[in-house]
């Protein structure tokens, strides 16, 4: 059994990274997915993960050297030529929920050996790239299971096992229910996962995430619940609101052209 049941309002659209851009996704994503470079837990900049070395040794060249002895979780290895296979099929696919957006900078990947990457730039000393690699448009997938030029089905996925995160997922259920279990041959920077396994609940609506949350059925709730919802479960002995930093903004937007009060609109009959 799972250690902790988390619960949600996100939506996943696919497992694979080449469309993968929302959070509901990427949320998935980079729990079973590796990456060259990440940011830990409350840092912002990225740092080695399964690189050993990364650095522009050129100014629109930059090389990262990876981990030797690293296996994806069905067994096959991962090197270089899955590097520049997972990102080369991002562009290639072209998914227009994908991260292809984030890979505008990049001209083109070479693999001078099994361990070595080379990201050749469009732009010199570019210092957002690094960055990019920490991101989904940096998720490494296996060769040997996806693709070159089409997104594969979540079931298949699955069952071929081509993860090398610091989890791996054990049961899936789009939107209803996923089941992760530690990867015993985690290598980057996270660390080894320190829990038997999770299990993430996806909810309809918020009413019901905050009944599951408030009943007991689930252990987190995140994403998304009102400040209405919120200041409720304040009022529940049984529940701990804890806040930190966000990453999101809510707004709101006035259009100025509209009624009632639009500077286009002031003669307009309003029930049309």
């Amino acid at each position: 059994a799972a250690d902790m049941v988390l619960g949600t309002t996100d939506k996943i659209i696919t497992l694979d990274p080449a469309g993968i851009y929302d959070l509901g996704s990427s949320s998935v994503g980079y729990e079973v997915y590796p990456l060259l470079l990440r940011s830990n837990y409350g840092k912002a900049e990225v740092e080695n993960s399964l690189a050993t070395d990364a650095k522009f040794t050129k100014p629109n060249e930059y090389t990262v050297k990876i981990k030797k002895g690293i296996k994806f979780a069905n067994g096959h290895k991962l090197d270089s030529s899955d590097v520049k296979f997972s990102v080369d099929r991002i562009r290639n696919i072209n998914d227009p929920n994908g991260p292809i957006n984030l890979l505008e900078r990049l001209d083109k990947i070479t693999t001078p050996d099994d361990y070595t990457v080379v990201f050749k730039l469009n732009l010199p000393n570019d210092q957002t790239f690094p960055s990019v690699l920490g991101t989904m448009a940096g998720f490494i997938v296996d060769s040997e299971v996806f693709p070159a030029d089409k997104i594969l089905a979540d079931d298949k996925i699955v069952s071929s096992q081509p993860f090398a995160g610091q989890y791996v997922i054990k049961g899936y259920k789009k939107n209803s229910l996923v089941t992760y279990a530690p990867n015993p041959d985690y290598q980057g920077l996270l660390g080894k996962a320190r829990n038997n396994g999770i299990s993430v609940k996806y909810y309809t609506d918020e009413s019901n995430l905050k009944l599951a949350i408030g009943g007991g059925s689930i252990d987190i709730a995140y994403r998304s619940l009102s400040a209405n919802n919120l200041d409720d479960l304040r009022k529940n002995k049984e529940v701990k609101v804890l806040v930190g930093k966000g990453y999101e903004m809510r707004y709101m937007v006035f259009n100025f052209d509209t009624q009632p009060f639009g500077k286009t609109t002031k003669n307009a009959d309003p029930t049309k």
